[in-house]
């Protein structure tokens, strides 16, 4: 090889040692950057000049040309990084449920003073009070004056679970647009990725950051996954859907939900577009507007939809990585609806809000207004209905009941005693007559006592009728569960009343009001009708219908009696002749006291109104704790991972100021092979001149 031929294998290690620390001052510029790969500089050798093709040596004869940076390449591991990805995710999903029950821990810690517990417990001192001296104003004063504060306290507490419950959806729609965002940036980055990577040139070693960081936030909102193709392009699938393809990006979207039958709260169901059918569109062709039943996506709908984006039929699960992304976090903390006490009426119905945080706390707490006002309510129902008045009414409130039917998302009615509303009238009726024969009232220890066999007999004949009538069993749940809560209502009223005689308290008309109306402290805002008795006569309010959320006692629906806040001493509590109700009144008190209540049908044992709220709040800090573990130790998993990818992907400062002396050092000797080339042409050129 001549010597100016050495002088270009010189240069060229000039050229490779200045690019290797081009690539470390890149990297050490880029310790701190958000999504930055460490980058590596791979040498090749360039040609190599061959002097003889004679095999007779061990080896051809042959001069290198230098060498050349082949590649300036990422490190990075596939596996670690999807790894990081998915815990992202499943991280997303428990930092969603842990701030809500965050969120509902600061509303009933109270932070402006403890206003409902305070209320709680002025309501029962003031029954309490009560309890001593019945016919005293202040005490009733007390009473209805510290049951609107109840009520204020109630309401306000709900407002604030609503309203963060707005929030949630808020956040939904928020979520929904960065998903999308990112999906497009994925796309363009692909475009970019593409077009430099052809060329076979240079790696688009930047572009490539920002194409996996924009992974790494798209992972942490929902569960992913992806693939890169011949051509370079990442593929991504959200929850088997396909979203960023080689041509588009197959985008989610959210519609506000305006259907009637779950309740046009505005919440947003989120779906996919191309899969939806549309409802409407413009004038220019463009869709307005998408089918409900083709997009409805909230936990407790019909999976069976067309546009869906999530399975709710598949439980939460590690498992079966249904537990990942933070919309679905969100989507599962928000629910589909506003809790209420119906939510709690059986197993199969907790069970469908069991997983949604603020729907189920909603539901519970709503369960312990419900309990308290219709304790106090029922009490008051009891001084002024006869036995057969009063479980007669039951009948009513229980002749027919409505399940849902997930095939057409409808309710429909079933029927307690009959195949239609005339039968079960019929058959009320012979129960009322039934009742009048046998429930006898007096306060004689020996008819008190037949009494019980009385009331356990028309518990019995209920039950036979029931079952045999109409050849249904216990294996239809949904219907013995509200056979067995009427059971229990009707146990109660009777073992309420078999003691007293109501019928001079209803015909000299004691605790009603001019109207005849019995006075009840608790009322619905959007439903005040009574029922009648055949004189027409009122008897008591109307039974709640559970296709009509107007006629339910639920927290946004209540209202203290306007008449007894004007004028509290209505509440009367003094007998026909003239002695003070002190069974009414002690009534009042022991209503707080029986444990006749649990804070979901999944629990058995009872607690009491007064102890309910501490239960309550109790369950929150529980379910708080759980929701806290599962979110640290997710948080901790994720921490390993990354520190796992950071060892790869990262900058090390100390191992790339050990690269630069290398390089530098490369550097140098290139340079000094340069000058004794350089040195050596001198010598000859000068010599053989001379």
């Amino acid at each position: 090889m001549s010597l100016f031929s050495s002088l270009y294998v010189g240069t060229s290690g000039l050229q490779s040692g200045q690019e290797s620390l081009n690539v470390v001052a890149h990297n050490v510029t880029n310790t701190d950057t958000k999504g930055y790969t460490r980058q590596q500089v791979s040498y090749s050798t360039r040609e190599y000049n061959s002097l003889s093709n004679s095999t007779v040596g061990v080896g051809k004869k042959q001069t290198g040309l230098g060498v050349y940076i082949g590649e300036v390449r990422q490190v990075r591991d596939r596996f670690v990084d999807a790894s990081y990805r998915n815990q992202a995710g499943r991280q997303g999903f428990y930092d969603s449920s842990w701030a809500a029950i965050e969120e509902v821990q600061d509303i009933f810690g109270e932070l402006d003073g403890p206003t409902f517990e305070k209320s709680m417990e002025n309501l029962w001192y003031s029954v309490s009070e009560l309890a001593k001296e019945p016919c005293s104003e202040v005490n009733q004063s007390m009473v209805i004056q510290y049951a609107q504060s109840f009520v204020e306290a109630a309401q306000n507490a709900y407002k604030d679970l609503e309203g963060y419950q707005d929030k949630l959806n808020d956040k939904i729609k928020d979520c929904v647009d960065e998903i999308n965002s990112l999906g497009w940036k994925i796309f363009k980055l692909n475009e970019q990725i593409r077009a430099i990577a052809s060329g076979g040139v240079e790696n688009p070693n930047d572009l490539l950051d920002r194409r996996n960081q924009a992974l790494d936030e798209l992972g942490a909102k929902a569960n992913i996954s992806y693939q890169e193709d011949y051509f370079g392009n990442v593929l991504v699938k959200i929850e088997g859907h396909d979203f960023v393809t080689m041509n588009t990006v197959s985008e989610m979207s959210y519609q506000a939900e305006d259907d009637e039958r779950v309740g046009a709260l505005g919440f947003y169901n989120v779906f996919w577009v191309d899969s939806a059918t549309v409802q409407s569109r413009d004038e220019n062709g463009n869709p307005l507007r998408y089918v409900p039943d083709t997009v409805r996506n909230n936990p407790l709908s019909n999976s069976t939809a067309t546009g869906q984006v999530f399975n709710w039929d598949l439980p939460i699960s590690s498992k079966l990585d249904t537990d990942v992304g933070e919309l679905k976090g969100l989507l599962l903390a928000r629910g589909n609806r506003r809790g209420t006490y119906r939510d709690l009426e059986t197993v199969d119905s907790y069970n469908k809000i069991a997983d949604s945080v603020m729907v189920n706390i909603m539901a519970e707490f709503d369960g312990l207004v419900h309990s308290l006002t219709g304790a106090v309510n029922d009490v008051l129902k009891n001084v002024t209905m006869t036995p057969d008045e009063r479980i007669g009414g039951l009948l009513e409130d229980y002749q027919r009941y409505y399940i849902y039917n997930p095939t057409d998302r409808e309710y429909s009615y079933r029927y307690m005693y009959g195949q239609d509303d005339t039968a079960n009238a019929a058959f009320i009726d012979s129960i009322k007559a039934m009742l009048k024969d046998k429930v006898v009232v007096d306060k004689d220890p020996a008819a008190v006592a037949a009494d019980e066999v009385s009331i356990k007999s028309v518990l019995d004949e209920l039950e036979t009728n029931y079952f045999t009538t109409n050849g249904r069993g216990k294996s239809d749940k949904e219907a013995y569960a509200q056979y067995t809560k009427l059971y229990s209502e009707v146990e109660k009223a009777l073992n309420g009343m078999k003691d007293r005689d109501n019928s001079l308290n209803k015909a000299m008309g004691y605790m009603r009001d001019e109207a005849g109306k019995p006075v009840q402290i608790f009322e619905r805002i959007s439903s005040d009708e009574y029922r009648k008795d055949a004189a027409g006569n009122y008897l008591d309010l109307k039974g709640e219908d559970p296709t009509n959320s107007g006629t339910w006692f639920t927290t946004s629906n209540l209202v203290v009696c306007a008449d007894l806040l004007q004028y509290p001493t209505h509440l009367g509590l003094r007998l026909p002749d003239g002695s003070e109700d002190r069974a009414t009144a002690e009534a009042l008190r022991d209503a707080f006291t029986a444990e006749n209540y649990v804070l979901n049908p999944t629990l058995t044992n009872k607690t009491s109104i007064q102890r309910y709220y501490a239960n309550y709040v109790a369950q929150i800090a529980n379910s708080g704790n759980v929701y806290k573990n599962l979110k640290d130790n997710q948080d901790l998993t994720v921490d390993a991972v990354e520190a796992n990818r950071q060892g790869s992907i990262g900058v090390a400062t100390d191992e790339e100021l050990s690269n630069m002396i290398k390089y530098q050092n490369a550097y140098n000797a290139s340079s000094r092979f340069i000058n004794v080339i350089d040195e050596c042409l001198e010598h000859i050129i000068n010599t053989l001149g001379s």
